[in-house]
């Protein structure tokens, strides 16, 4: 006869393979928490191979082109790479093209500017 608190497993030999439930059921959990665990250290790392930092950089760039009147900042594009930052877009002058280049440069944290800026006519 098996015990209430037990789960009858195989009958492979005379006597029955038995677990009792509440060590079945504590390592059903403890396995369920490892993978849980095991899958919040991984969204944790690919959360940090985006750094805030780029982000608060692009963010001021962006702003400090916004603040400027005439340039047409809506339809440029910043991007931080390396230790620098990428302008992309269209302006309607090579003088704004000259601007917002001088203005991104003029951001605390900015070390390079990329100007890949089209001109539209």
């Amino acid at each position: 006869m098996v015990p209430a608190k037990a789960v009858l497993i195989a009958t492979d030999s005379r006597r029955p393979l038995t677990v009792h439930v509440n060590n079945f059921c504590k390592a059903l959990l403890l396995g369920g928490w490892l993978l849980l665990l095991a899958g919040c250290a991984t969204t944790d790392q690919q959360v940090e191979q985006t750094p805030r930092a780029e982000a608060v950089l692009e963010t001021r760039v962006k702003a400090a082109l916004l603040e400027t009147p005439g340039l047409g900042a809506a339809a440029i594009i910043v991007r931080k790479e390396g230790q620098g930052v990428v302008l992309s877009g269209f302006v309607e002058s090579e003088d704004k093209k000259d601007q917002a280049e001088e203005i991104a440069a003029g951001v605390e944290g900015v070390q390079r500017v990329d100007n890949q800026l089209e001109v539209k006519y």
